[in-house]
């Protein structure tokens, strides 16, 4: 891989979550790559590990966006390296509770929803439109 160069992983951390790894640059010209495998999720959770990302701009966001109305009642969450660019980007686009985000996958599949479907409350502070 190139630096730069996008691409995904898609893990099974348990019978009800999946870990998509993305590691490159998520933009304009990766955004269907990363869209694709969102889509391909069949878990009803997802995990999105943003940490080895490189970089995120506009198209990336609205990749995420995606990724969050399709895992609705928080049943997404988002691991970002704290401090990085993708999570000083994340906060000021205030994207934040809506993602889920945590420094770790632990503490990302520990943000998701039960499995009763029940809402985390940054989901209640910030329904989808």
């Amino acid at each position: 891989m190139t630096p730069g160069e996008f691409r995904t992983d898609l893990e099974t951390f348990d019978a009800r979550t999946h870990v998509l790894r993305c590691f490159g640059a998520l933009d304009i010209t990766s955004m269907m790559v990363c869209r694709q495998a969102v889509m391909q999720v069949t878990a009803p959770c997802l995990v999105l590990d943003l940490r080895e990302l490189s970089f995120l701009d506009s198209s990336g966001i609205a990749v995420l966006l995606i990724a969050q109305r399709r895992h609705r009642g928080g049943r997404l969450a988002t691991c970002v390296r704290p401090g990085g660019r993708v999570a000083r980007i994340l906060a000021l686009a205030g994207l934040e509770p809506a993602l889920g985000v945590s420094p770790s996958i632990a503490g990302a599949v520990a943000a998701l929803s039960p499995a009763d479907g029940t809402p985390r409350p940054a989901d209640l502070e910030n329904p989808p439109a």
